[in-house]
């Protein structure tokens, strides 16, 4: 299959995404959390990207064990996080 294609069908995915939870993304309480699962890395990636850009007032991580930077998040901190109830938490799954 042709990249240009597969990018464009995931960046889609993503956009719809956003869309479909516009809402929920806008109108989170603190302590709540969303989990989004069955992307790959790049799109996780992406999806990130455009939650942080849009929704200043969540703070949204990929739960990843073996990785690290602003973006990742080991499941025991993103547990603290949401006792904590600062914000809300929007976090998506990077299986390995």
């Amino acid at each position: 299959m042709d990249v240009n294609i597969l990018t464009r069908y995931y960046q889609y995915i993503v956009e719809l995404i956003v869309e479909l939870y516009r809402n929920e993304f806008e109108n989170a309480k603190p302590g709540h959390c969303m989990k989004i699962t069955g992307l790959g890395n790049e799109q996780l990636f992406s999806l990130w990207e455009v939650i942080t850009t849009h929704f200043k007032n969540l703070d949204t991580y990929i739960v990843d064990e073996t990785q690290q930077g602003n973006y990742y998040i080991s499941a025991t901190k993103l547990i603290e996080l949401q006792k904590s109830a600062e914000k809300t938490v929007a976090y998506s799954c990077s299986f390995k």
